[in-house]
């Protein structure tokens, strides 16, 4: 298995606001020499803000509760992720990890150099920030 050190941070701000960028220390660091081939993926499809509000539980949304799941999956030849698994959760059992697995079929990837995807993992930190008023 090899870690495709490649994270997506999905900043949502709101209903119509979406920003992706790498991630700044949130995930955990992948490791030293998975870096130089992390350049050479990338995500071909990711979530939008209607995405988020999908899945965003609802008494979290209600109380107007921001939340963080961390998501680890592996990736397909196709670049499909499969087997995901929730690493963190915050606030723990506020049902973000459970949302952010429910995002995970609208990620897809693939190679910048036609490398295999196949036996990849990558790691998915995604933010939920209630609409601010």
């Amino acid at each position: 298995m090899r870690l495709i050190a490649f994270a997506a941070l999905m900043l949502i701000g709101g209903v119509g606001q979406a920003e992706a960028q790498p991630a700044r220390g949130e995930a955990p660091a992948a490791p030293e020499q998975a870096t130089g081939e992390a350049r050479n993926y990338m995500f071909t499809s990711r979530i939008n803000p209607n995405d988020i509000m999908r899945v965003y539980p609802r008494d979290a949304l209600r109380r107007g509760v921001a939340g963080f799941s961390l998501v680890r999956c592996d990736v397909t030849a196709q670049g499909d992720m499969k087997d995901c698994a929730v690493e963190q959760e915050a606030p723990a059992g506020s049902g973000f990890g459970e949302a952010a697995l429910r995002l995970m079929p609208r990620f897809k990837m693939k190679s910048r150099n036609g490398a295999s995807l196949e036996g990849g993992v990558v790691q998915i930190p995604i933010h939920f920030l209630p609409q601010r008023h």
